[in-house]
């Protein structure tokens, strides 16, 4: 299963409950655009306009009284020019627990909403997703896919990170498309070698789930995880969290057992241990390693700590991934007694538009990088998992 994350526009689209109701917007030259503000940063102005398209516009080049709208906007939400985002977080966003078991619905209604003849498409929605395939699909292909995106987006919720998901007003729907054709997948935007994208740009998935004979394995791609992963990303929103934690939150929620609408938290440490080493020795083999092919004591080496959380590693490849499945794993189950105040420390200083240097010294709660690369090598070879870190080129 390959899986991407298409980097078109680092904010998504969808209908929020705090959105501005829709303006008009005049620049200094005399250009109009008509949409709904989403974000501010730095004086730079994200709005959706009405056809859907994301348009980025400088506070200072608009006219006097659309900057006044601007500001009336941020100061709305609670903030200013310099950062504004329709985001709220209660006293209890972030004091929640883990969760161990989530009970999703077992059946869920779909509805067939229409042929899009002209698209030559089919779209069937349940409560919260909006389904669309270039034919039509199974019944019950559908139906279960429904159950477990419904069930993913249950998953989000209850994670103690205030996430997107929580703010999506009522009647927003995240879109998956399904293609049984290869072609079709590529022409709506996806890169061939790969099963799945995800496109912030329009906070929508992209799933290829028909024959992989065109690919490296002739068999059926397996559609679960890839769908899950794509969830999560539709859930966390229009912040840039990082690609560890984008990618170890994605992965770590797609490999947690599921069946049938629940999820059953993964907490034997042994079976972690195998899982995380099992993603990176695919990198190495390029191909699927079973667990009985899991030589014991190997040894992995990740990148250094400081690489993968603060400058922006590559995460494409299985190895790093693995490193993100791993921190998420520490930072949210085991650092600081289970309480995992460091990584909720980090995601509530993106979440309010702080550098990422800031946000990771919050995430160390203290330590150096070097401390805390010698705490998860400890606690992870005590259940055999042999790691290290590599050499921080960065002093």
């Amino acid at each position: 299963m390959k899986i991407l994350c298409v980097l078109a526009c680092a904010l998504v689209c969808g209908h929020l409950s705090a959105y501005s109701a829709p303006k008009t917007l005049k620049t200094k030259g005399g250009d109009r655009y008509t949409g709904k503000v989403l974000i501010v940063q730095s004086k730079v102005l994200l709005i959706r306009t009405e056809d859907g398209k994301h348009i980025t516009l400088v506070v200072d080049q608009l006219e006097a009284a659309s900057r006044n709208a601007v500001s009336g906007w941020a100061k709305s939400v609670g903030g200013d020019l310099n950062y504004a985002s329709w985001m709220k977080a209660s006293k209890s966003s972030f004091s929640k627990m883990w969760p161990s078991t989530v009970y999703g619905k077992s059946s869920i209604p779909l509805a067939k909403k229409y042929v899009a003849n002209k698209a030559k498409s089919f779209v069937h929605e349940s409560q919260y997703f909006r389904f669309v395939s270039d034919s039509d699909l199974e019944p019950k292909l559908l139906k279960d896919l429904a159950v477990q995106c419904e069930a993913t987006r249950e998953y989000c919720k209850m994670l103690p990170f205030n996430l997107a998901v929580n703010h999506y007003e009522p009647g927003y729907k995240c879109e998956i498309h399904l293609f049984i054709s290869f072609s079709g997948f590529l022409s709506a935007g996806a890169i061939d070698g790969y099963t799945m994208i995800y496109d912030p740009k329009y906070n929508r998935c992209l799933a290829y789930i028909g024959s992989s004979d065109h690919l490296e394995k002739e068999s059926q791609p397996d559609v679960a995880p890839m769908i899950i992963d794509g969830v999560v990303r539709q859930m966390l929103g229009p912040f840039d969290y990082g690609g560890w934690f984008e990618n170890g939150l994605s992965l770590y929620v797609a490999s947690t057992p599921y069946s049938n609408g629940q999820f059953r938290a993964l907490t034997d440490k042994k079976k972690f241990g195998e899982l995380v080493q099992a993603h990176a020795l695919r990198e190495i083999s390029n191909e699927v390693i079973t667990e009985a092919e899991i030589i014991p004591g190997d040894e992995i080496e990740f990148p250094p700590l400081r690489e993968l959380v603060e400058y922006g590693a590559d995460f494409k490849g299985m190895k790093n991934q693995a490193a993100a499945l791993l921190l998420i794993h520490y930072f949210c189950r085991i650092d600081q007694g289970g309480r995992a105040d460091g990584v909720k420390k980090y995601v509530k200083s993106i979440q309010k538009g702080e550098s990422r240097q800031d946000a990771v010294l919050l995430l160390l709660n203290g330590r150096e990088f070097n401390e805390v690369e010698e705490e998860i090598e400890t606690y992870y070879s005590r259940h055999g998992l042999k790691l290290r870190f590599g050499s921080d080129k960065v002093k």
